[in-house]
């Protein structure tokens, strides 16, 4: 990666895809490429004519050979630069750095290709959100299904109902009695004693709320 940087002192507006690119595992090191100029052409050309190595002189007239070619890899950039040094070197001239060869260039970034997807796990992946959608669609409208039998259910909420009012008319009426038990009991006992209406009302009210405490209990526990 250091070598990237130390390459591309230049400015190029593609540098920060191109980084992206090599960061997020798109491109590979060995495939990034620059513009073939005519000033790389031209060194390209001085290193055939220099007499380098068979192996450097083969890949180099791979891009010399043909105009059709447009980019040079920046790994054969930096053989190039070393084979240029090296002549230059031994015919005691001014050595060239690498900027000053990509000066005028620039990056050249491949299309990406995105690679087919296996069809068996894309089909088990639509098999399963499929799965998922009936899931949610079920969850949804559990609550606003239709019951099975409509005359049934309300055929039971009516039965719900009727034992409902039975129960309150039975616990009024149980209530009501053991105060008239109550009052009249009074009046029976202590009626030659006068006006015991008053007398009457405490043992009527005492026995009403006696029975409706115990009626109120077994009420709710029937229904808890």
């Amino acid at each position: 990666m250091l070598d990237i940087f130390k390459v591309f002192k230049i400015t190029s507006p593609l540098f920060e895809k191109f980084l992206f690119r090599i960061i997020s595992g798109a491109m590979e090191y060995t495939e990034v490429e620059v513009l073939l100029t005519p000033s790389l052409l031209s060194y390209l050309n001085e290193a055939i004519t220099c007499g380098c190595r068979d192996d450097v002189k083969k890949y180099i007239l791979e891009y010399t050979k043909s105009t059709d070619v447009k980019t040079i890899k920046i790994k054969d950039v930096k053989s190039l630069h070393k084979v240029i040094n090296d002549i230059r070197c031994s015919a005691d001239q001014p050595k060239v750095y690498l900027h000053e060869m990509l000066e005028g260039s620039d990056l050249h970034i491949p299309e990406f290709k995105c690679h087919p997807r296996n069809p068996i796990l894309e089909a088990r992946i639509k098999r399963l959100q499929a799965q998922q959608e009936n899931r949610e669609y079920n969850k949804m409208v559990r609550n606003v299904q239709a019951q099975p039998d409509d005359f049934v259910a309300v055929g039971k909420d009516y039965k719900d109902l009727n034992r409902q009012l039975i129960t309150i008319l039975n616990f009024v009426v149980t209530v009501g009695g053991s105060f008239a038990f109550g009052y009249k009991a009074t009046e029976y006992a202590f009626g030659d004693m006068g006006d015991t209406f008053l007398l009457q009302m405490v043992v009527g009210l005492i026995l009403a709320a006696v029975v409706f405490i115990a009626d109120m209990y077994f009420l709710i526990k029937s229904f808890a």
